[in-house]
């Protein structure tokens, strides 16, 4: 990883970002910021999704919403990516804001959104957060941060490790398409403590 030259923003919480969306008033701009998070796809991507691919399911009797994501780097283990979540908490309000925008669109064909790429980044410049940032000398700074779809990708990998306890490069890159395993390795890095967890301490060695 090459030295950064920009302080680097921390991620801020579900419920700032559920917050966040809802200063956005145009629904239809409200769900493009809610499915950027909730899916973590690359702007190009959210705007190529069909009404055909989305959809509300669930497993085990939890409902949930499920998104179908075509991946726009070539070299991606993962040209489609299905990503599907259990629709609760701040996740599961942001859904069906989304939701409630969606289900309106009637043709299966249509896209969802009707944004350029550049009009999208605009949308999102429009909300702005004071957030902890480190800077390369390593000192802890206090920005006010132009929202970017990238910036919501950094916030719903970091709740991944955080909220839901996710560890497995592997889940890290299907669900964004990443093709360098390296780089879930900064969301899930584990403390000594973590890693002693993992030793199964109540059964007994095997006689060899």
């Amino acid at each position: 990883m090459g030295k950064f030259v920009k302080p680097i923003p921390f991620p801020i919480t579900r419920p700032e970002i559920y917050e966040l969306g809802k200063k956005l008033l145009n629904e239809e701009q409200r769900a493009m910021f809610y499915t950027l998070y909730l899916t973590g796809a690359r702007v190009s991507e959210a705007l190529q999704i069909p009404r055909r691919d989305v959809r509300k399911d669930g497993v085990d009797g939890v409902p949930g919403m499920v998104f179908e994501v075509v991946t726009s780097k070539s070299k991606s283990m993962f040209p489609r990516r299905l990503l599907g979540f259990p629709i609760k908490g701040y996740e599961g309000q942001m859904a069906e804001a989304a939701w409630e925008y969606m289900d309106k669109v009637i043709d299966p064909s249509q896209k969802l959104f009707h944004f350029s790429r550049t009009r999208a980044a605009h949308i999102l410049e429009k909300l702005v957060v004071h957030v902890r940032a480190i800077a390369p000398s390593n000192e802890y700074l206090e920005i006010d941060l132009k929202i970017h779809p990238h910036y919501l990708r950094h916030c719903r990998a970091t709740h991944f490790a955080v909220y839901h306890g996710w560890n497995n490069p592997y889940d890290y890159m299907q669900w964004f398409g990443w093709t360098d395993p390296k780089r879930p390795i900064t969301y899930i890095q584990q403390n000594w403590r973590d890693l002693f967890r993992k030793f199964n301490i109540l059964e007994p060695d095997p006689i060899l």
